[in-house]
């Protein structure tokens, strides 16, 4: 760290804090250079953990250079907070800075709990104390703005509604692929809107899930839409929206056979 120093001017407008104001300058500067890793505490006997955290790690693939979000879907108590600890203290040192934010959905709902979730990501990632906002709306923004040139692995633990990931990360935008394939317990798709340029969306053997946003439709760039045997479905886009994306769906719903003798 020595050559971070060189050249240093050692000035102070007050002599009596000449030497201790230097020294804590010197500090700060040194421990902004080192890397804070912190790896997270996990189960004491995780059996059958180590498969589940190379499946989630061959889908987040951080080799790529791209933007790549996975979700953890189950009812609550199976594990599914072992599991993204777990991934992440396995891949946290592949980042410029990281944040595993607990407690979404319980913080999110206190007075101010979106802003001080915020600030949490912004110091743990920046280490900038001094960097804090004050509205939710302006959050995102700033987020956006201090971490869009950094390679940066966020963890979001017990998320329970869609538009919470829009205060904490803009890069649902930059969404191309979404694979809900095999996910027993969804029942809704929610708003996609937000995710403009999403072109892939599985939604094979979803077999809880009774309806599809009508938003999934007007997505202009994606082009390809599967819901083989989701036999529950009774809500999708109108039909005369499915020329915008290829649709493979299983014949025998009654809710296509309704749509198409429409």
């Amino acid at each position: 760290m020595a050559h971070f120093l060189q050249g240093g001017s050692l000035r102070c407008p007050k002599p009596e804090r000449y030497e201790s104001g230097f020294i804590h300058d010197i500090v700060g500067e040194i421990l902004a250079q080192v890397p804070n890793t912190a790896y997270l505490n996990v189960a004491d006997y995780p059996v059958g953990l180590e498969s589940r955290v190379l499946h989630v790690n061959m889908l987040l693939d951080v080799e790529e250079k791209d933007v790549r979000m996975v979700g953890i879907w189950g009812t609550g108590g199976i594990g599914k907070t072992t599991v993204a600890k777990a991934v992440y203290n396995s891949i946290v040192d592949r980042f410029e800075g990281s944040c595993f934010l607990e407690n979404v959905r319980e913080n999110s709902m206190k007075d101010g709990g979106l802003v001080e979730l915020q600030n949490t990501i912004l110091f743990d990632i920046l280490g900038e104390k001094r960097l804090k906002v004050n509205n939710a709306d302006r959050g995102i923004n700033v987020i956006k703005k201090m971490l869009s040139h950094k390679r940066v692995l966020l963890v979001l633990d017990d998320v329970n509604h869609f538009a919470q990931l829009n205060h904490f990360s803009q890069n649902l935008h930059n969404v191309k692929s979404i694979n809900f394939r095999g996910c027993k317990l969804l029942k809704s798709i929610p708003d996609f809107s937000g995710i403009p340029n999403l072109v892939y969306l599985n939604l094979n053997y979803c077999k809880s899930l009774v309806a599809v946003h009508p938003s999934v439709g007007f997505l202009k760039r994606l082009v390809h839409l599967s819901a083989d045997k989701c036999s529950s479905l009774v809500m999708f886009p109108p039909r005369d929206l499915w020329k915008f994306f290829y649709l493979e769906v299983v014949e025998s719903l009654r809710i296509f056979q309704k749509l198409r003798g429409q």
